[in-house]
């Protein structure tokens, strides 16, 4: 007798269920995209997870040329089909510098794809890194020591600003002003003459340059006075005007694409100010980035140590830790197109190099970039020697043979090196819209834990001087002109009246030029004799 005896089991299986998807066509490129939205939790999801999608030929077969083929083969080959899966994008902000491109599979039989960027190319722009620049200005109280006789001259200005009564001089004063220009403008003059000068501050002689062509050069200044505190309708000049006035007073810019910057002060012709001798003109170099202490305190005069150049650091290094590569390139590769064979320099050639790609009609549209060019400097002055694991070593020194990098903008080994700094440096607001939605608020330097949050001032502090000068006289003869040496000469020494007007307790105008009376002498006060002569 038979019997059959069953036994349940539990079996796995994989049931196809097809569904349908809505496809949308770009008729600038003939390809179709498929949008699925994803329905996994990824954050609970362990392991992988596969979706298969199939496409589905509207017919099973057709006849090209007398030959019987595969609907599914004569899209491979005749119609250069081709499929690619990419993951969506996340939205980016608005304002974004950052565009995004899917390339995708072209097919077996295409060799090159574009995603339609040779018809349509993709607008990249480029990030501007920009700072604002601060001009401190004050005045030198020493320079007021023992050659400032306004003691018994009772004008506005002496009374307010020192003199008067032994008085101490004041340490600052409104409004003085201020020129930038781009150093490479002023080179490209072909005016601007080397220092010669081994102890010179600068490497070139601007005073020299700004002496002989004022007019010329007053045409390269640049706009950088914010619209909002223009005080003379020329947005070439800010002027000091801002703060207390208790230590000083200053003046802040637009911010200003990065760059070696030379920073004229003007001289003043108005009282008070025109009692002043200006500072010396001085380079400046965006971005600046100040130096910030683990306990997140920040000296903003001192440049930050994390961006010394460090020629030991390799190219990947240094894309890295600053996302640039500062180096002398010498990757080529090895290229080919309907064109011939040609070579590509992955990231521009060095300076000085052949502009050969090795391909003649290639060269014609065929862009070059440039490296940098890897030297040596001499006589190269630290201030302060920082060696390569960030530790002060020794003051005051000059090396020779120091390791250099030559670009756009140069980098000398354990020197700062403005190129390196990656982002802007936005201005301090306090009491201000601190961001892209207005938002009012304090934004202000900070360095929790050491790292700095991009905001600051490019500083420059200026200072200026009392002008003074000596008089001498000389006793001589009537007829003969000659010196007469004796003592016994008496002299009286008068202050005389200047166009000098008060304008309430804090300022006074007018040009400062000595009164005449009707017969052209000038105008003064018997009991202004200065003793002091």
């Amino acid at each position: 007798m038979l019997v059959n005896d069953y036994e349940e089991q539990t079996y796995d299986a994989d049931i196809e269920e097809l569904k349908n998807l809505t496809a949308t066509y770009h008729q600038e490129d003939g390809t179709y995209t498929i949008h699925v939205p994803n329905t996994v939790n990824w954050n609970t999801e362990p392991g992988e997870v596969v979706t298969t999608f199939r496409a589905e030929a509207p017919q099973e077969t057709i006849m090209v040329d007398g030959r019987l083929m595969f609907y599914a083969d004569y899209l491979l080959e005749k119609g250069e089909a081709g499929v690619s899966v990419t993951t969506t994008k996340k939205n980016l902000d608005s304002g974004t510098y950052i565009k995004t491109q899917a390339l995708v599979y072209p097919g077996q039989n295409r060799i090159y794809q574009d995603a339609g960027t040779r018809t349509k190319p993709i607008i990249a722009l480029e990030r501007i890194i920009k700072q604002a620049i601060k001009v401190t200005k004050d005045i030198a109280q020493e320079s007021y020591d023992n050659v400032n006789t306004y003691k018994i001259h009772n004008d506005p200005f002496t009374v307010l600003f020192g003199g008067y009564k032994g008085s101490k001089g004041t340490k600052a004063l409104k409004n003085f002003f201020f020129r930038l220009y781009l150093k490479q403008d002023l080179i490209d003059t072909g005016q601007l003459e080397r220092a010669t000068a081994s102890n010179a501050a600068a490497e070139y002689n601007y005073e020299k340059l700004f002496r002989d062509h004022p007019a010329y050069i007053k045409d390269l200044a640049v706009q950088w006075d914010e619209p909002g505190r223009d005080q003379d309708g020329d947005l070439t000049t800010i002027h000091a005007d801002q703060g207390t006035g208790m230590n000083d007073y200053y003046g802040t810019s637009i911010p200003l694409p990065y760059g070696t910057y030379v920073l004229a002060e003007q001289q003043p012709v108005t009282i008070p100010t025109k009692h002043y001798k200006i500072d010396r003109i001085q380079e400046i170099t965006l971005p600046f980035a100040p130096q910030a202490d683990a306990d997140g305190t920040i000296h903003e005069n001192s440049q930050a140590i994390e961006y010394f150049y460090n020629s030991r650091l390799t190219p990947e290094q240094l894309n890295e830790r600053y996302l640039i590569r500062f180096n002398e390139e010498s990757d080529v590769i090895t290229a080919h197109t309907n064109d011939g064979d040609f070579k590509i320099f992955k990231y521009g050639i060095k300076p000085g190099a052949p502009h050969d790609c090795g391909n003649t009609r290639v060269e014609q549209y065929y862009e070059y970039g440039r490296s940098e060019l890897a030297g040596t400097k001499d006589q190269v002055y630290y201030e302060a020697y920082v060696d390569y694991d960030g530790t002060v070593t020794d003051y005051g020194i000059v090396k020779d043979n120091v390791a250099a990098m030559t670009g756009r903008t140069p980098a000398v080994d354990r020197k700062y090196a403005a190129a390196l700094v990656p982002w802007s440096v936005v201005k301090p607001v306090v009491g201000g819209i601190v961001n892209a939605n207005g938002d009012i608020g304090n934004r202000l330097p900070e360095a929790p834990g050491g790292e700095f949050n991009f905001v600051a001032y490019a500083n420059m502090d200026m200072e200026n001087v009392f002008y003074s000068s000596r008089i001498r006289i000389e006793k001589l003869d009537y007829e003969t002109g000659e010196n007469i040496i004796h003592d016994g000469a008496l002299f009286k020494i008068y202050a005389a009246k200047r166009d000098v007007v008060g304008t309430g307790t804090t300022d006074v105008t007018g040009t400062g030029n000595v009164i005449y009376d009707s017969q052209g002498i000038p105008v003064y006060d018997e009991k202004e004799q200065n003793s002091d002569a």
